[in-house]
């Protein structure tokens, strides 16, 4: 298995790491907490294992494959166990995630089938911000019951996992071991300031732009200027990290905090110069009226001057972004 090639969907990500050899730990990184199925990244570290001679390293490889197959095999259901289906989604209104009621079912295969019945009625697409959690809960003493496990879907694909345990107290407690999806992932990329790209991670939340403003190879030093899609009284601009997932606050300006990294679809956003020189009136008052703000917080983080020409090919991107994507 190409490792890149299967778990990075970016054009120019795929290049770029393809020549950027990774370690042991970032190739792991890459494969845990990417949108693809348990079993495509039980297999991905089977490979890194098998290849790996470090015996510290092969240790910590293998807990991750047997944490994965263990969930995978708790998806078999024994008499009286439970699994919950939450549906989720991305309101456009509030800006931030919502979710159903749960509806219980007594195995994995009939929420299954419910999650392909809602696919087809609902007709999901890519660019459908809906996706679904599932919990597993088994009996416990006294009548109660206990959740074990609670599995992220994207479409019928468990991405990513958390494995939940009791703790004996004198009231129930619960917390999670690990969790196998996050937006914090550190890999080098392609990009340098001044580029536009594009903050893409569906179905949690829809595409916007980003223009960067500093690119440097740690977890912070890729630095992005993002606009909000709040409340008019909102600030309009923030600049912010983007391998920590920023980028999205919601209605009340509290950060929307979602579990995919840019990084596996992050892409640039060649804006055309024939879409930019186009004269549009109200296009040209609303940037006027923005660009103020874009310049103040650009120099309040103590960044570079940004070129006006290229903050007006980054306000015209998320047109641009929205009617191409």
């Amino acid at each position: 298995m190409d490792i890149i090639t299967e778990f990075i969907r970016s054009p120019e990500m795929r290049e770029h790491l393809k020549k950027t050899p990774l370690p042991l730990w970032e190739l792991t990184e890459l494969i845990i907490n990417a949108p693809e199925t348990l079993e495509k990244k039980k297999e991905a570290l089977k490979q890194l294992l098998s290849e790996c001679a470090d015996n510290i390293k092969k240790t910590l490889l293998q807990k991750y494959i047997l944490e994965i197959q263990a969930a995978l095999d708790a998806l078999v259901a024994r008499p009286g166990e439970v699994f919950n289906l939450i549906e989720c989604w991305y309101d456009d209104e509030t800006l931030c995630e919502k979710k159903s009621s749960a509806i219980p079912f007594t195995s994995y295969e009939a929420v299954f089938d419910y999650i392909h019945l809602m696919i087809v009625e609902e007709q999901w697409n890519d660019d459908t911000t809906c996706w679904t959690i599932i919990e597993k809960w088994v009996p416990a003493e006294n009548g109660n019951m206990i959740l074990t496990f609670e599995y992220t879907l994207i479409n019928d694909m468990i991405v990513g996992f958390e494995n939940f345990y009791e703790r004996k107290m004198e009231k129930p407690y619960r917390w999670a071991t690990q969790s196998y999806l996050d937006a914090d992932l550190n890999l080098p990329i392609p990009f340098k300031p001044g580029d536009i790209v594009a903050l893409d991670c569906r179905p949690f939340a829809p595409v916007k732009p980003a223009l960067l403003l500093e690119v440097s190879d740690d977890c912070c030093g890729v630095q992005m200027l993002f606009e909000h899609d709040g409340m008019l009284n909102m600030d309009v601009y923030s600049t912010a990290a983007l391998k920590h997932g920023h980028g999205f606050k919601d209605a009340w300006d509290h950060e929307y905090i979602h579990p995919l990294s840019y990084l596996y679809n992050l892409r640039r956003i060649d804006v055309p110069d024939d879409y930019v020189n186009v004269s549009r009136e109200w296009d040209e008052k609303q940037f006027g009226a923005v660009l103020p703000f874009m310049q103040q917080i650009i120099r309040g983080n103590h960044f570079q001057e940004v070129p006006e020409d290229v903050l007006r090919r980054f306000y015209l991107a998320k047109y641009y972004l929205y009617k191409t994507d």
